[in-house]
């Protein structure tokens, strides 16, 4: 007889996949790409360099196994405190709660690790690897337990989506106004706390001999990317949150993406554009070899992951839209 949360658990998944009929084929495709990724000669010489300084790996999974546990320790009292369960007599294991997601990754990279040695990496190199992942997991998962934490004030993060005051023609009901939703919560996702770790980031990956130019140049590429990504990704939860708010109307797909997708696509044709404009002594990450072609080959990509994440929350918005587009558009008339 399976618990009360583990029945729980089993429902929440049971109606995301009916919810989300496509998340199985994104799983599987995920874990082909995962596969073919750890199959390739980068992430070979990666595992190589790992297992030549295994106090080194050891050293980066305990950091990562630490920061992961300490935070599903907190949000799992956080989320156990509030559940509709907690007034029931019922038995839980905060431990096991606390390193569910470490544990995935740490499984996650034997296996990859495994598909490695089936590629061509040496089982010695594989076996110390392998060594050094065990003990930092293990010193991660000790250290991220007795971690002291405090739990954060709620401060409203509305406060770094400040959007231009709204002109008088756009008073009016129109749906253009969903596209401002993504840049609201890209403009959450970019606030200074994580934008500075980003640029902590891109410093460490200067080189000693570069020059203040370069340095420079390194850094305004890293922001500039991250910026194209969280606008490229914001419009995803945005579209399933209208959709569901929208629901009860007529309205069409197509209708919908544009609404959403248009501020998004055009604030990134703007951004690309001032960069090969003018950037190209400044940015040379983003205009070599060819910048045409990386303009183009990231305005695709951002283009079709949108509308794709756009049409799949359009059908989970309201589960009788996918009977109804099978049926075929005449029944709108």
């Amino acid at each position: 007889m399976l618990s009360p949360r583990c029945r729980s658990r089993w429902l929440q998944c049971r109606n995301a996949l009916r919810r989300y009929p496509a998340l199985w084929p994104s799983l599987i495709l995920l874990a082909a790409a995962g596969a073919a990724i750890a199959r390739s000669r980068a992430a070979q010489g990666l595992f190589r360099a790992g297992a030549a300084h295994p106090l080194l790996s050891a050293a980066c999974v305990a950091l990562a196994c630490a920061v992961l546990t300490s935070r599903g320790r907190r949000r799992a009292e956080q989320r156990w405190s509030r559940s509709w369960l907690a007034a029931l007599p019922l038995s839980h294991s905060l431990p096991a709660a606390s390193a569910r997601v470490p544990l995935t990754g740490l499984g996650a990279l034997t296996a990859a690790i495994a598909l490695a040695v089936s590629a061509g990496l040496a089982p010695s190199a594989a076996m110390r690897l392998l060594l050094a992942v065990a003990a930092g997991g293990a010193t991660g998962l000790t250290i991220g337990w007795f971690l002291p934490h405090t739990p954060r004030p709620a401060t409203p993060a509305s406060r770094y989506a400040v959007l231009r005051r709204p002109r008088r023609a756009e008073l009016r009901g129109s749906l253009w106004g969903l596209g401002h939703w993504a840049i609201a919560r890209s403009q959450v996702w970019g606030r200074p706390k994580i934008t500075a770790r980003q640029v902590c980031l891109a410093a460490l990956a200067v080189p000693l001999d570069a020059s203040a130019a370069q340095g420079l140049a390194i850094v305004a590429t890293t922001l500039i990317a991250a910026y194209l990504v969280r606008l490229s990704t914001a419009v995803i939860p945005t579209a399933f949150q209208a959709a569901r708010w929208l629901a009860p109307t007529p309205l069409g797909a197509t209708r919908f993406t544009s609404a959403v997708l248009w501020v998004a696509v055009l604030r990134q044709l703007l951004v690309i554009t001032g960069v090969l404009a003018g950037g190209s002594a400044l940015f040379p990450a983003l205009t070599r070899p060819h910048p045409a072609a990386w303009a183009a080959g990231w305005m695709g990509i951002s283009s079709v992951v949108g509308v794709a994440g756009c049409a799949l929350a359009y059908l989970a918005g309201a589960p009788e839209r996918a009977g109804f587009i099978r049926r075929g558009w005449s029944t709108r008339r």
